[in-house]
């Protein structure tokens, strides 16, 4: 019964039910720590983690995959500790701790005791640099991470990493390559019901049409990437769709929405706890002379 419910908070994390998540994950570790079963139990605080991660429970997040790999240390699984390392790194770079999340992807892939785990590592790791602001270091770690992911048909990570190679390459420059990869992610997750793969190609398009000058398209995309990302509560992706809104609506000359989407991010990321992202949100207040309180 205990693996069921993990099985199932599993396929609640790809279908973007985060409470489904958290209710069978709960169960799934309540049952399993009356059996002694330690494995499937640090695989359960492992997706219960990545889960609270993705609605922007960061603390929680964070504790969840130390217990992963506290469980994994114990019983010498390196699968478990490995999981636990590349799910940490990818928590650190979402709160805006790029650096410590590529030491932790790093480590990850260092250990990593299959080709599925070193796809993920390798997948984590690239999604740090982007957010170190090394697009040009993220390039071959996440197309040698898509290669192996489609090998092994899992359209879910896939989907992430075009996403976040797209994002590389546009800040490379390379803008017809960047459309193509977000094109073949679209459709993908689009095919997979995958609705945050979905919102993270739609807000990348966005942010392409706003390079390109297409300010209406931009914005459709935008605001439905957020809306998007709402549905599925996914409150830390929301702040940072609310950061490019406001870069739009600066480009835009529109005070107004500037001022309130710069307002909406900092709220959404002091409510999280997230410095960084507050600072920056605050920087850009500054930059663009749009302070958040009248």
């Amino acid at each position: 019964m205990g693996k069921a419910e993990y099985v199932l908070a599993l396929d609640g994390l790809w279908w973007g039910q985060p409470q489904r998540v958290i209710s069978h994950a709960s169960t799934a570790v309540d049952l399993l720590e009356r059996t002694g079963e330690r494995y499937w139990l640090g695989l359960t605080h492992w997706v219960q983690g990545i889960n609270y991660a993705l609605i922007g429970s960061f603390d929680a997040a964070l504790d969840e995959e130390a217990k992963c790999g506290e469980i994994g240390s114990e019983i010498g699984s390196t699968r478990l500790e490995t999981y636990a390392a590349w799910a940490t790194g990818a928590i650190r770079a979402f709160m805006g701790d790029a650096e410590a999340g590529i030491e932790s992807c790093r480590r990850s892939l260092e250990r990593s005791p299959d080709p599925f785990n070193t796809a993920t590592a390798l997948g984590w790791l690239g999604y740090a640099y982007v957010e170190n602001g090394e697009p040009a270091q993220a390039i071959g770690h996440l197309q040698k991470a898509i290669e192996l992911v489609t090998r092994f048909g899992h359209r879910y990570t896939q989907v992430l990493y075009a996403s976040y190679l797209s994002e590389a390459l546009f800040l490379t420059g390379d803008l017809v390559t960047a459309r193509r990869v977000v094109a073949e992610g679209l459709e993908l997750a689009t095919g997979a019901k995958f609705q945050y793969g979905t919102a993270l190609s739609n807000r990348l398009l966005g942010r392409f049409a706003q390079a390109e000058g297409a300010f209406v398209e931009a914005r459709r995309l935008l605001s439905g990437a957020r809306e998007t990302f709402l549905s599925i509560e996914a409150a830390h992706e929301v702040g940072r769709t609310e950061l490019w809104l406001a870069e739009l609506a600066h480009a835009q000359g529109d005070r107004d929405s500037l001022r309130a989407h710069l307002a909406e991010a900092h709220a959404l990321f002091t409510r999280l706890g997230l410095p960084r992202y507050m600072e920056r949100t605050e920087r850009l207040s500054g930059e663009w002379g749009a302070p958040l309180s009248s």
